[in-house]
């Protein structure tokens, strides 16, 4: 069935007010999603400075971080919303006395949603009715009144985490150096083929095994050990 009056001045209010409704539950989704996103960006940096994860590592947890302030904002701002019940508000905030939803609800009785029983003419007039006078009333709408802009709910525990994430990531701690680090030799001067002692700290870092500390069975020389093999040895020479 047709639609039977023109309803587009309600149908603009309610598309700025749905608009307005959204924007604010993305804040609010946006606010709440601040406080997991700092604490995840926290444990990122300490986990680079303990190095449990390397830089790059580091920055992609960072990002993704981000990306979940993002992911509140869209997800909050994508619940369902219907039209009746963004008519409604409109009408309550504008003393509209339910015009508004009224005409919202009978133009869907009308579209064939739900349709009167055959011949009920009456009804439907009522109903045509009805949705031009909430077409008349729109004008009267005030949409700012009905969806005000707020601070999110969750701002101060927001702010309160950023604040102390800052002060968190800024602060130093203490690791264990492991760079090699020569005290002195001794002696301090031999000639070619003696043995001089290195003293020192990590003077090992970043070696894997060192041979005086292999297993006897691994040095070469050993009692036991397996021979080396046939050296390869090229054509026509000799080593």
């Amino acid at each position: 069935m047709a639609q039977p009056t023109d309803t587009s001045a309600i149908q603009r209010l309610i598309r700025g007010a749905r608009l307005r409704i959204r924007t604010q539950w993305a804040l609010e989704g946006a606010t709440t999603a601040v406080v997991v996103a700092a604490a995840a960006a926290l444990a990122s940096v300490f986990a680079v400075r303990v190095q449990v994860v390397s830089p790059t590592t580091g920055l992609y947890l960072l990002i993704a971080s981000g990306l979940l302030v993002v992911a509140g904002a869209v997800l909050a701002a994508t619940r369902p919303l219907d039209d009746e019940l963004v008519a409604r508000r409109i009408d309550r905030a504008s003393n509209l006395a339910d015009r508004l939803s009224t005409a919202i609800a009978f133009e869907r009785v009308l579209r064939g949603n739900a349709p009167p029983a055959e011949g009920d003419d009456v009804t439907r007039d009522m109903m045509v009715a009805a949705i031009k006078d909430g077409a008349k009333a729109a004008p009267r709408a005030n949409i700012r009144a009905a969806t005000p802009f707020a601070p999110p709910r969750d701002w101060r525990a927001a702010i309160l985490f950023l604040a102390l994430s800052a002060l968190a990531a800024g602060l130093s701690l203490p690791s264990t150096d492991h760079t090699p680090h020569l005290v002195r030799a001794n002696p301090d001067h031999a000639p070619p083929g003696a043995t001089v002692e290195l003293e020192g700290q990590n003077l090992l870092e970043g070696i894997a095994a060192p041979i005086a500390a292999l297993p006897v069975g691994s040095v070469m020389g050993a009692p036991g050990t397996a021979g080396a093999r046939q050296p390869f040895v090229p054509t026509a020479a000799s080593v």
